[in-house]
């Protein structure tokens, strides 16, 4: 019997997350410390795990692009204490990176060519530049 049911599925998360987080794929967790993260700590296995199954931590990195207007990204909010412990497990300095739409937003306001998605964000969602 496996020990998560994702991987008694043929899902193969736990053959590569201990190489990049610090969770043993050898024991049991109680809580799952995968489960409260999980949509965190998959995007960088899709940036590190080769085609080869390899896992190679300087293939890429996983930015998470958020809404800073949402509180559950305030310190301390539940956003945020995901981002937290998926930053703290990471075996990997730089793997997670996250940014808020208005700060990116900033930055693309610097290429005309990409003015159409400043202000398609600001028609769509309210966000503007920081």
């Amino acid at each position: 019997m496996e020990r998560c049911t994702l991987t008694s599925i043929g899902v193969r998360y736990w053959e590569h997350l201990p190489r990049l987080f610090a969770w043993a794929s050898d024991r049991d967790h109680v809580p799952c410390p995968f489960a409260a993260v999980y949509h965190l700590t998959r995007n960088p296995l899709t940036a590190t795990v080769m085609p080869s199954g390899e896992v190679d931590p300087a293939g890429g990195h996983a930015p998470v692009v958020y809404d800073s207007r949402n509180p559950t990204f305030d310190a301390g909010g539940e956003a945020d204490r995901q981002w937290e412990a998926a930053v703290g497990a990471c075996l990997v300095p730089g793997l997670l990176r996250r940014v808020s739409w208005r700060c990116l937003a900033g930055f693309i306001t610097q290429a005309s060519e990409l003015t159409w998605l400043v202000d398609g964000l600001g028609e769509k969602y309210g966000i503007a530049a920081d």
